[in-house]
Parts: C-alpha cells; structure tokens; sequence
C-alpha cells in the first residue's frame, strides 16, 4: 500500500508474526505515518485478524492516570493503559479502542501488547523485542556456522 492509497482509506493493517492487524483512524497524516513507521509489514485490509479503532486527541492531554504501562483483564476485555495512551480490547469479538495522541509511540506498545497476547493465545510463540534480546544476551540462528552472524558476536566475547 502506497502513502497515495493510504490518503484514500480509512485503515492501514500491519501483520507481525503471522498476525494481521487492522488499525482505522480518521486522520489520513497519521495514517501515513504509521504506514511509514511499518513499512514492508503493512498490507490489504483482507483476512485481519484484529481491529483497532484510534480516537486521536491533542499532544499535551493525558490519556490515562498509569504512569508504567498496565494491562489487565476483566471477562475477556483487556484494559492496556499508560499516561499516553488507553486502549480496551474484546478477545473474542477480537476488535478494540485506542485513545491517545497522533505519536508513533503509543500505537508501538500497543502493538507491542497485543501481538505478545494473540501469539501466547495460540500457543505459538512470544514477541521478543530485538533490543531486549541484546540486552539479555539472548542470540539465536538458523546457522551455527563460523560465518554466521551469531558467531561472529559470540567470538568476540558479546555472548
């Protein structure tokens, strides 16, 4: 999906991890950008596999009274809030809400949130953000060749 094609839908869908979400906002900028922020995990509207509604308000108004990031479940619908941002979401209708401003970062831990949720669900899997795999040390591959990329971190002396 182009910037242009974006301009004229109401959605982008972003598919992480063989999970496709839907995200709807009135505001074509924001739309943009978050087609931007995703590129080449941005796609079709068919076959999502969750929808989300943004309510978007100004830059300076606070969303939520959480200061740490708190997600919670009450019968099915799951609360996940920070200061910048509220969003309550069905599991089973599988559709939610997001209030927060037009940042890129809100959207990101929500995502963030759901897609680690919707991969435990099904059993197949977890959400591991790159940043925390180096932090913890943590490197995987395909390959343990000499050549391979975890080698060469491994070698010198990083794992």
């Amino acid at each position: 999906m182009t910037a242009s094609a974006t301009a004229a839908t109401d959605h982008v869908s972003v598919g992480i991890a063989g999970v496709k979400m839907l995200i709807r906002a009135s505001d074509p900028q924001f739309l943009r950008l978050l087609e931007a922020r995703y590129a080449g995990f941005t796609g079709g509207r068919e076959s999502a596999d969750y929808e989300f509604s943004i309510d978007l308000v100004g830059p300076d108004t606070s969303v939520s009274a959480a200061e740490e990031v708190c997600v919670r479940c009450d019968r099915g619908i799951w609360t996940l809030e920070r200061g910048d941002f509220h969003a309550e979401w069905d599991s089973a209708s599988r559709r939610g809400r997001i209030r927060q401003s037009a940042n890129p970062f809100s959207i990101d831990s929500v995502l963030r949130i759901v897609h680690t949720l919707a991969l435990a669900e099904h059993g197949g899997g977890f959400l591991l953000h790159a940043g925390s795999a180096i932090r913890a040390g943590l490197f995987t591959s395909a390959s343990s060749s000499p050549g391979s990329p975890v080698s060469s971190i491994r070698s010198s002396g990083s794992g």
